[in-house]
């Protein structure tokens, strides 16, 4: 219930179409769908957290995307994602409530990493990811 939250889903798939129904429904204003995109990484640079909640998994790339740009991921604890994630950041019931407050500590965390990483951001040439993304947040 934090206005100030935005989530953008990235990706296109069988689900989309029920998935923005039920954001319509539940009149999630602060939730959005963008499609594909060859650059989806300058949009994982402009977030604060990413999550998977996917039900099967190995070792995702999108974790290992993440890991590297320094953006934290809360996932749900399946396939080898222990083995690269900390404990913390693990959902094991996936409960949607357990994910909300690992989101809710992980964005009320201001670490000196996080604050260099957003120097960097702010400092990149990513003024077409930013104006998207900002059409979004509105």
């Amino acid at each position: 219930n934090n206005p100030d939250i935005k989530f953008i889903l990235v990706g296109e798939g069988p689900l989309q179409n029920n998935l923005q129904s039920k954001i319509k429904t539940l009149k999630l204003g602060n939730v959005s769908i963008i499609p594909f995109r060859e650059d989806a990484l300058t949009v994982l640079y402009a977030t604060d957290v990413q999550l998977n909640t996917s039900k099967i998994e190995g070792v995702p790339l999108t974790i290992m995307e993440s890991l590297a740009t320094g953006v934290p991921t809360i996932s749900a604890d399946i396939g080898g994602i222990a083995s690269i994630l900390p404990e913390e950041y693990l959902v094991k019931d996936r409960n949607p409530k357990t994910y909300a407050k690992i989101i809710l500590e992980v964005l009320g965390k201001k670490t000196k990493k996080n604050l260099l990483r957003n120097i960097a951001i702010n400092k990149a040439d990513i003024r077409k990811t930013a104006e998207e993304v900002s059409k979004i947040l509105k």
